[in-house]
């Protein structure tokens, strides 16, 4: 944490926060008991309810109601952009996600609002998921930090069926308030009032009046019972949403003949006074994550008799604390309960143990002291991962999507026509794609992930000649600068550095196709036949015979260097570590590096590397045009300003010298925001460049500064599918998220 004086701002994304039920009491018990001096609840429903109005005025706890009933909708993308923002402007650390429609759409949003910790919480079976349903979960159950099962059930299910690394999976079993049961209740007044004579035997269920829960076999079990045991009353507490179901219930119970016997008490409130007068508590649902009821019922010192089904065993312990028997069986469930009908000595042994097994195992206290061990557990992992990534250098947030998860994303979104319905609901389509690429080649040691294969260069060519409008960096200029009209699916190709390979492998393609790309050229480098000083630092790694290599005296640390993959991750770490140094500090950089990995600089050149001007003057006329890229590649934020005006101005004087054609373009080394500034704007400007790119992605449009013209950089992540193709459902949703990025900040 940045500071660990300041509280811990958390968001709970739920689908609907209406009544008390299993989901919603697990968050309703977690978001109260929370420590108030370290930690910020926020409750964000889909739907709400009373509930939402519970939290808001007895509680004085933030919820955001967003009356979404899809997420598939204008709508529901409108309030993604706000739960973006919101989540941004209230510093939320943590996100987590109760059901479905908040697993996809929190996750997803959290991810990339750049949450450090996301979870997501499961809390049954998943018997509701259709088969579209576990195909997203194992696509985004890779966005979570942590998965919280409520039982180790739910967890080998999704384990199972999901593809999650186990690692991933914790499960923390609900809790109960011990401290509610532990009261005197005038039990004759309570039966009286709900038309009970007070020494019959009561057997109860606590559960909502859902199929799910299993109580037509709970009252075909009461039948079977009330043959043997006529005085026996069936008491059945619960709410119901669905009236048409409670109806057929109340008709159930009379063609069984037993309405005598059996009372609907409804929702209550009181439940630890009803359970109070239950003799045997029953739990017959055909599905269960880990049921709340059940803990109540051993709380209240009753007998369970109860499915197996679920978790409901890693509660109650069969033939101690009560009977465990198959579910839709209502003669195993009359059997079980006749037994302890008939055994007082066993109903009170039974519901003391059961007692004595929830005050050791699951009380509310034991639940929150596991689920906020986890966020702190968590929150510590990403601050130390922080730490370490800012040692190495900026991480991209998004980088969780370069993977499997992130191609299939793209092919859902993709093909369902969902993205090209954002883009043109948000999006304006007469804006100018910019796209840079440094390298064509088929080179595999590529640490700085700026080699694009050739064969997946041509397809992405051939793929924008199809789909796009690709126009000359001058004509985009151009149409920005005089406000003309742009067409739709407008995209400029260009390229930083001035590769050699760009010649070499790149032209023979755009020739092919006829189509226009500016080159931005590194004009003191190539003027000198050298190399650029991450390309040295790269190259020498490669070559390097070294088994490791100590830079610790760099403030880096000691690498090992025997394969490949090792050697990548040195080079990289060591160039985003040099790469905002100063000019002199830089050369000195490289000549320790060089020192350490014992490759001689002369051994290390390469004068094939970069263009070379008979190169560059063998492409006129051939929709292939040059601009400036600086003198030696420094950024130029951390020159002086007399340094930074010779990078621009000398560039500019050796190309136009070189080539014989006027210089109007330029494109600011490495290109984030902090590399130029309005100092080195108006130095251009002074020097007559009409427009200049950085790296920073998103669409051109007319009140874009052409000064600050927007680009996307195009690495293999972004382009190339698992195949090594160009995949453009890849391509078009990374474009995607670069847009929609640029439009949240």
């Amino acid at each position: 944490m940045e500071n660990s004086s300041d509280k811990i701002t958390i968001l709970y994304i739920i689908d609907v926060f209406i009544k008390m039920a299993g989901a919603e009491r697990n968050l309703f018990e977690v978001i109260t008991r929370l420590d108030a001096e370290r930690y910020t609840p926020i409750v964000m429903c889909l739907h709400g309810g009373k509930l939402v109005k519970i939290l808001q005025n007895s509680r004085k706890i933030d919820v955001v109601n967003l009356n979404l009933t899809r997420i598939y909708t204008v709508k529901a993308m409108i309030k993604a952009i706000n739960i973006f923002k919101f989540i941004k402007q209230r510093n939320v650390k943590i996100v987590v996600t109760y059901h479905e429609s908040s697993d996809f759409l929190g996750g997803i949003i959290a991810k990339l609002a750049g949450v450090p910790v996301i979870i997501s919480s499961r809390r049954d079976m998943g018997y509701q998921l259709k088969k579209r349903h576990f195909l997203f979960y194992r696509i985004i159950n890779n966005l979570f930090d942590k998965i919280i099962t409520v039982s180790d059930a739910v967890k080998d299910e999704i384990f199972k069926k999901q593809n999650v690394p186990w690692h991933k999976l914790v499960t923390i079993h609900n809790g109960v308030e011990l401290e509610k049961f532990y009261i005197k209740v005038d039990q004759d007044s309570l039966k009286k009032s709900l038309g009970l004579e007070k020494h019959r035997l009561i057997v109860g269920i606590l559960a909502a009046l859902r199929p799910i829960k299993g109580h037509r076999y709970f009252l075909e079990a009461a039948s079977i019972i009330l043959k043997e045991f006529p005085d026996t009353y069936f008491l059945i507490i619960g709410w119901h949403d669905d009236e048409n179901y409670y109806k057929e219930l109340k008709d159930f119970t009379k063609k069984l003949d037993i309405e005598k016997n059996v009372f609907f008490a409804g929702g209550r409130p009181d439940t630890a006074e009803m359970l109070s007068i239950v003799d045997i508590a029953v739990l017959s649902s055909i599905n269960e994550g880990f049921s709340n009821s059940m803990l109540e019922y051993m709380a209240a010192g009753k007998p369970v008799v109860g499915t197996e089904v679920g978790g409901t065993k890693e509660a109650v312990l069969h033939q101690e604390t009560g009977f465990l028997v198959t579910p839709c069986n209502a003669e195993a469930l009359a059997s079980a309960i006749e037994l302890l009908l008939q055994d007082a000595d066993l109903r009170t042994k039974m519901g003391k143990q059961g007692r004595e097994r929830v005050e050791a195992y699951f009380s509310t206290t034991k639940m929150m002291q596991r689920i906020e061990g986890l966020y702190d557990d968590l929150l510590s992992e990403k601050e130390k991962s922080r730490l370490y990534s800012k040692s190495r250098g900026s991480v991209n947030p998004l980088g969780i999507f370069f993977s499997a998860e992130k191609v299939m994303m793209s092919g859902a979104l993709y093909y369902s026509g969902v993205l090209f319905l954002i883009r043109r609901m948000f999006f304006k389509p007469a804006s100018v794609k910019i796209l840079c690429y440094h390298r064509i080649n088929d080179d595999h040691f590529d640490p700085l992930c700026m080699n694009i294969k050739v064969r997946v260069f041509e397809e992405m060519v051939r793929y924008l000649k199809k789909k796009y409008n690709i126009i000359s960096l001058e004509k985009a200029v151009d149409l920005l600068k005089n406000k003309g009209d742009m067409p739709e699916n407008t995209v400029v190709i260009t390229f930083d550095d001035g590769y050699r390979d760009n010649y070499i492998n790149a032209f023979p393609i755009l020739k092919k196709y006829g189509v226009p790309a500016t080159i931005f050229l590194t004009a003191g480098v190539i003027d000198n036949g050298g190399m650029l000083w991450y390309d040295v630092i790269v190259a020498a790694f490669k070559k390097t015979s070294k088994t490791y290599v100590d830079l610790r005296h760099l403030n880096l640390r000691v690498y090992p260097s025997t394969s490949l993959s090792d050697k990548s991750r040195a080079a990289k770490e060591a160039t985003m570590s040099g790469k905002h140094l100063k000019t002199n500090e830089k050369e000195a950089f490289m000549k320790i590096i060089l020192k350490e990995l014992e490759v001689h600089p002369e051994t290390n050149s390469n004068s094939q590397a970069m263009l070379t001007w008979d190169d560059i003057k063998s492409t006129r006329n051939s929709g292939i045009s040059f601009a400036s890229h600086g003198m030696s590649h420094a950024i130029l934020t951390t020159l002086s300003p007399e340094e930074a005006e010779f990078e621009i101005t000398e560039s500019k004087k050796i190309i136009e010298e070189k080539t014989g054609i006027a210089v109007h373009f330029f494109s600011y080394p490495n290109g984030g925001k902090k590399d130029f500034n309005e100092v080195i704007i108006q130095a251009l400007k002074r020097n007559n460049y009409t427009a200049a790119c950085g790296l920073i992605g998103g669409g051109n449009e007319q009140n874009t500064s052409l000064m600050e013209l927007h680009r996307y950089c195009v690495t293999p992540g972004m382009a190339t599918g698992l195949s090594g193709r160009f995949s453009k459902k890849l391509f078009e949703v990374n474009i995607f998220l670069s847009e929609i990025k640029k439009y949240l900040k």
